[in-house]
């Protein structure tokens, strides 16, 4: 799991809504921020329409942040980023959706 520090609080959702930029993928989307004096921080949001089961959800969540975990090493600082899942997400196997949050973070230019 990924600590705590690294995480994104409840309190910052809303600033990444509003002045966030955006970029979609077949089965993700991110929404980041940069945010200068701060290490980066990570999120994923899955929401029950997606899956019903919270077991489900709380699965993707885990896969993703294991996923940023590893690559914590070419990801820049500064950054605030938040995935959303959409309902084709929801089948992913773990390296299809490692390629999709690798893509996701070049194209946004925040990892190394």
């Amino acid at each position: 799991m990924l600590p705590k520090e690294k995480r994104v609080p409840r309190a910052t959702f809303s600033e990444v809504f509003k002045k966030g930029k955006i970029i979609h993928s077949p089965f993700l989307t991110l929404r980041f921020i940069k945010k200068e004096p701060e290490n980066s921080r990570f999120s994923f949001v899955i929401s029950s329409s997606v899956s019903k089961r919270a077991v489900d959800r709380n699965y993707l969540k885990r896969i993703g942040y294991n996923i940023i975990q590893n690559n914590l090493k070419t990801i820049k600082n500064s950054y605030i980023c938040t995935f959303f899942f959409k309902k084709e997400g929801k089948n992913l196997k773990f390296k299809e959706l490692e390629k999709e949050i690798n893509f996701l973070l070049n194209k946004a230019g925040i990892c190394k």
